[in-house]
């Protein structure tokens, strides 16, 4: 983990954060985006990112869940590692506004659909 004391690290943090569109989410919940730029920091990258590079989809790409008896159509917001290493993405639910966690076998780039259709 990070030295939160260390302005060196605080300065970078606020540069990385700075770097996300305005209505990210890490602009309102700075503990978690505090948290997961320690996490890549101390994964050894010096920028703090803890997107994981081998992430197939990125920040506000259309997704849909097509896996399952639950399937809905979102844009994902995070991907991380569990402590187990495996590759998970955050997926905010659309129209809804709500988040579920998915693991990449579950989403599909989002397809076209007409007016109505599900």
């Amino acid at each position: 983990m990070t030295d939160w004391r260390n302005p060196a690290t605080n300065e970078a943090f606020l540069e990385w954060r700075n770097t996300f569109p305005e209505q990210h989410w890490s602009k309102n919940d700075l503990s978690a985006c505090r948290l997961g730029f320690d996490a890549g920091y101390a994964a050894g990258d010096n920028q703090g990112s803890a997107w994981p590079a081998e992430a197939e989809y990125s920040y506000g790409q259309p997704v849909e869940k097509f896996t399952g008896e639950a399937q809905w159509d979102g844009v994902i917001v995070s991907a991380y590692h569990t402590t187990a290493g495996k590759l998970r993405y955050v997926v905010e639910v659309k129209p809804q506004g709500f988040q579920m966690i998915a693991v990449p076998s579950q989403l599909r780039t989002a397809l076209r659909k007409s007016q109505g259709e599900r």
